[in-house]
């Protein structure tokens, strides 16, 4: 596994950031919160959790587009991000929801990943 380097509040704004880096590669996620939701949500007591992806200009050696994110790769990689968070969300509270993972399969899973989690987990206390 790579090198992991975090830098906490990024970016200075009443907003929390993060620079995240592994060996090359940087991705700066910032968080934000609105209280909009998509309409199929709304009065529901429910909350909305999404993303947005784009690479900056200069960041590659072709000439990266500032409209890159309305259409094309930047637009399904977001798509991809905000479904895969909603889908880890999702996955936490089902294990006790409908269907739920038996002991032996969460031991399981816990133990294919506790190495590289811990990794995390331990650059993430340092942070």
């Amino acid at each position: 596994m790579r090198d992991i380097k975090v830098t906490k509040d990024f970016i200075n704004s009443e907003n929390t950031s993060v620079l995240y880096e592994s060996g090359n590669t940087k991705v700066l996620i910032t968080v934000s919160i609105a209280d909009k939701v998509p309409r199929w949500l709304e009065n529901s007591d429910k909350g909305w959790l999404t993303a947005e992806y784009n690479m900056l200009p200069g960041s590659s050696d072709q000439r990266i587009s500032r409209k890159s994110f309305e259409g094309g790769r930047s637009k399904e990689i977001s798509r991809l991000i905000g479904r895969s968070l909603r889908s880890v969300c999702l996955e936490i509270q089902g294990t006790a929801e409908q269907k739920p993972f038996s002991k032996e399969d969460l031991d399981k899973l816990f133990e294919m990943t506790k190495d590289e989690v811990n990794k995390v987990f331990d650059v993430q206390k340092n942070v």
